[in-house]
């Protein structure tokens, strides 16, 4: 069972083994748009680990967002 979302606007955690270490806060917000034809492969992909990509966020198509990277 995964752990709770440590940030107060996400509703899951869905933890992708995609990140690494980083230094200092955060000092902006990227926000991407991936074409894919459904929420649920572009959640799959960002989670997969031989695809090397993620995201700290992933806002759903009905605005709920999950958080895949812990702050």
């Amino acid at each position: 069972m995964s752990s709770p979302p440590d940030s107060l606007c996400a509703i899951h955690f869905c933890p992708s083994p995609n990140h690494g270490e980083r230094r200092g806060g955060v000092d902006c917000v990227i926000l991407h748009y991936t074409g894919m034809p459904t929420s649920a492969i572009a959640l799959q992909r960002l989670c997969e680990p031989g695809s090397q990509v993620s995201c700290h966020y992933f806002v759903e198509e009905d605005g709920s967002v999950l958080q895949l990277v812990a702050e």
